[in-house]
C-alpha cells in the first residue's frame, strides 16, 4: 500500500481544545476503530458503559451535523427589524405621490379642455362673464404653479 499510513484516532493530538476533552474523543475514536473494548474506555475516562454510550452517540451525532451540507458562501446577514414608523412613513409618501400624480392629470385637463370648468347645470350658473373670470382664475393659477415647479 502507497503513501502515508492513517493515523486514527491520533489525529485528536493536534485539534485544538483542552487535553481531557481531546483524550476523550480519542478514546471513542478508538472504540469506533476497534481498537479498543467499550468497559476499557470507560473505566479510562471514568465512566460506566452506559454513559460511555451516551457519549459516544452524542460525539457522533454532532459530527453527524457538522458535516451536513449548507449553502455556498457567506450566510445572510439579518436585516435589522424595521422601525413602524418607517413603514408608516413609506405609506404616506405612496399616497402623498398619487395626490401628486392626480393633480397633475387634473391639471393637464383643465389646460387642454377648459371647457370641462364650466358648471355641469345651467341653471344654477352664474353669468358668463362671472363663468369667464372663474376659468381664467382657475387657469392662471395653474399656470403661476407650472411656473414655479419649472424653476
Amino acid at each position: 500500500m502507497a503513501g502515508r499510513p492513517p493515523q486514527g484516532p491520533a489525529l485528536t493530538d493536534r485539534l485544538e481544545g483542552p487535553d481531557d476533552a481531546k483524550k476523550r474523543l480519542k478514546v471513542i475514536l478508538e472504540t469506533i476503530s476497534g481498537e479498543r473494548t467499550i468497559e476499557d474506555a470507560a473505566r479510562e475516562i471514568g465512566v460506566g458503559a452506559a454513559r460511555f454510550h451516551e457519549l459516544r452517540r452524542e460525539v457522533l451525532q454532532a459530527a453527524l451535523a457538522a458535516l451536513e451540507p449548507r449553502p455556498a458562501g457567506r450566510p445572510r446577514k439579518e436585516e435589522p427589524a424595521r422601525d413602524p414608523r418607517v413603514a408608516e412613513l413609506e405609506e404616506q409618501i405612496r399616497e402623498l405621490s398619487l395626490e401628486v400624480k392626480a393633480a397633475h392629470v387634473r391639471e393637464q385637463i383643465a389646460l387642454t379642455m377648459p371647457h370641462l370648468l364650466q358648471e355641469a347645470h345651467p341653471e344654477d350658473a352664474p353669468p358668463a362673464a362671472e363663468k369667464k373670470t372663474k376659468q381664467s382664475k382657475v387657469l392662471d393659477e395653474i399656470r403661476r404653479d407650472r411656473k414655479r415647479r419649472s424653476r
